[in-house]
């Protein structure tokens, strides 16, 4: 078993199995138990280690409803069992800087912008490096208020539909 720690998710994996008649989205809600070894899951239920067989999953399910999180996400692979947990959502525009801000709301949907414009205006406004001034872009493509065109040199902006923040 291992448990890796991520900035927005936890993912814990086993090398066991799920019986073949019990898939990963059945995990989800009520399920029959079909533990591998009944015997050392009835001894874990008579010692207290458990509280009742078949019902971890949904349990954590519920623990996670209640903590307002996604809705944990099991996946099956060869290699084993990996139970995902993600962590709150955080909107994209509570990520966003003043710049980015501004910029999302001044341009209009459709309008072209080239990277070296946004940088030679913010060099005047702002001691940024570019690297700085790059990430205010890239922010502003993964929260889908701009869309990347091209590659090197040929890259342009363009605003997308998306509402400002």
């Amino acid at each position: 078993m291992s448990v890796g720690v991520y900035p927005d998710r936890i993912e814990i994996w086993n090398s066991g199995h799920l019986p073949s008649s019990l898939k990963p989205s059945a995990l989800a809600k009520p399920h029959p138990s079909l533990p591998p070894n009944p015997d050392i899951a009835h001894v874990f239920y008579l010692r207290g280690l458990i509280e009742r067989i078949g019902r971890g999953t949904v349990k954590i399910v519920e623990e996670c409803r209640a903590a307002k999180l996604p809705t944990p996400k099991w996946t099956v692979d060869g290699a084993g069992v990996t139970l995902t947990i993600r962590g709150p959502q955080v909107t994209p525009a509570a990520k966003l800087n003043s710049r980015q801000r501004e910029l999302a709301a001044r341009l209009k949907p459709g309008t072209t912008l080239v990277p070296s414009d946004y940088y030679a205006e913010m060099k005047e406004k702002v001691k940024l490096s570019q690297r700085a001034l790059q990430r205010d872009l890239s922010g502003l493509e993964s929260g889908g208020w701009l869309s990347k065109v091209g590659e090197g040199p040929a890259t342009v902006y363009v605003r997308t539909e998306k509402a400002a923040p």
